[in-house]
């Protein structure tokens, strides 16, 4: 039930905000200087990918925004749920990508014609998300956050200043205790985190070159950690290498290789 509720929102959102892009980019183009240059049958092409994406944001936005609700309630009611070891780190990466997706592209001031016509409320969407981050303010995924790799103290920073212009419907004293948290486990990374320079070339995972904890084979033949391909596989069901289509059935776990990175580092604490 959570693993859908998860999918599915990152799903949507991943539409909505690829479609949102899309509709900008052709509507600058209608009203710029190069509109009348273009052929016909361009302009055509144009003004129907345009109606084709606002079909699609339409939809996306509208389901998104309800389920997002949804989410945060069930967050408030169950907690417990969300802090599992395999349901926590998604959660995680899926709410620290999309507020890094609204914060970066600023999207609080994306300059979309008429962006209600799409259920598009990005003070919302910024509300919603600092407040799951709100309800799971406790330290092992305060933690997770801090070593996400969207994430930024910036992003929090920026969404408490967002909520106080707004006057947005978030406690800004929850919002503040929560930056406070995020600092801490920045300090303390900063402070425990490791030297592996010197670890073998196979500890190293094949996409992000960070050491893996649990390493696990693709089809391919690639070594990555599970953490990082699960990530993936919530947006894109694809090998990243191959781009053919990938489960997490299909991943093959590596437990002496994983056993020799363990000991590793644990020599290094």
């Amino acid at each position: 039930f959570v693993d859908k509720i998860l999918n599915d929102q990152t799903l949507l959102l991943d539409d909505a905000l690829l479609s949102l892009n899309e509709i900008v980019e052709a509507e600058e183009l209608m009203n710029g200087p190069d509109w009348e240059a273009l052929s016909q049958e361009e302009k055509d092409a144009t003004i129907s990918k345009l109606d084709q994406q606002r079909k699609i944001a339409k939809g996306s936005f509208q389901i998104a925004n309800s389920t997002l609700d949804f989410l945060l309630f069930v967050v408030r009611t169950i907690k417990e749920a969300f802090l599992s070891s395999d349901i926590a780190p998604r959660l995680c990466n899926m709410l620290t990508y999309f507020l890094k997706s609204v914060i970066k592209k600023n999207l609080v001031n994306f300059r979309v014609e008429n962006p209600q016509q799409y259920h598009f409320f990005p003070q919302k969407l910024v509300a919603d998300l600092i407040s799951i981050f709100i309800q799971m303010n406790v330290d092992s995924f305060v933690q997770l956050t801090v070593l996400d790799d969207h994430f930024s103290i910036d992003l929090f920073k920026s969404s408490f200043a967002i909520i106080q212009r707004e006057a947005l419907s978030v406690d800004l004293y929850a919002t503040q205790q929560l930056i406070n948290n995020l600092e801490k486990f920045v300090n303390l990374k900063k402070d425990l985190e490791p030297n592996y320079d010197d670890a073998p070339d196979e500890f190293f995972d094949a996409l992000t070159s960070n050491v893996m904890v649990d390493p696990v084979e693709l089809p391919s033949g690639n070594i990555v950690d599970r953490s990082t391909i699960m990530r993936i596989l919530m947006s894109n069901p694809t090998d990243p290498f191959t781009k053919q289509p990938l489960s997490e059935q299909d991943l093959i776990p590596l437990p002496d290789l994983k056993k020799r990175i363990e000991e590793y580092i644990a020599s290094k604490k």
